[in-house]
C-alpha cells in the first residue's frame, strides 16, 4: 500500500498538490475554480476491485474509494466509487494521474493492486490465511 501511494504521489496529475498519506488514505488537492480548492482523499484500505473499461483504461473501485470537499461547499462531501489510475478515461470519472506514459509502472501498478484486493477482501469461511 505505501509503495502505491508513493507511485501515486510522484505521479499526480496536473494542477493537483499532495497533502498527506496515513493509514491507506492518501490526499490531495487541486483548484476547482478561481481560488476555490477541493480536498480528495482516496482511502486504498476501500479498494475491492479493479478494471479496464479499454484496453488503455484502468482503474480501481470501491464503496466510497475516494471522497471530496470543496472550500465553496464544506459541508458537501461527494463519494466516488472508480479511480482512474491510466487511460484515456472515457467514462469520465476521476483522473488524477499521470501513469498513462509509462505502460511498465502501470503494469506493476496492476499487479500491486490485485495483491491489495485481496489483502482487502473479506475472509471467506474456512478459509485460512
Amino acid at each position: 500500500m505505501d509503495w502505491i501511494a508513493g507511485k501515486m504521489k510522484e505521479n499526480l496529475g496536473l494542477g493537483r498538490e499532495f497533502v498527506s498519506y496515513n493509514d491507506g488514505k492518501f490526499v490531495y488537492k487541486k483548484e476547482w475554480k478561481a481560488f476555490v480548492y477541493c480536498v480528495s482523499t482516496i482511502d486504498l484500505n476501500k479498494v475491492m476491485g479493479m478494471n479496464s473499461v479499454y484496453a488503455n483504461d484502468f482503474f480501481v473501485s470501491g464503496k466510497g474509494v475516494i471522497t471530496a470537499i470543496c472550500d465553496d461547499d464544506a459541508k458537501s462531501t461527494s463519494n466516488y466509487e472508480y479511480v482512474s489510475i491510466s487511460g484515456p478515461n472515457y467514462e469520465d470519472y476521476s483522473a488524477p494521474f499521470n501513469f498513462t506514459a509509462d505502460q511498465a509502472l502501470v503494469e506493476r501498478l496492476k499487479k500491486a493492486f490485485t495483491t491489495l484486493i485481496e489483502y482487502n477482501s473479506v475472509k471467506k469461511e474456512g478459509e485460512s490465511f
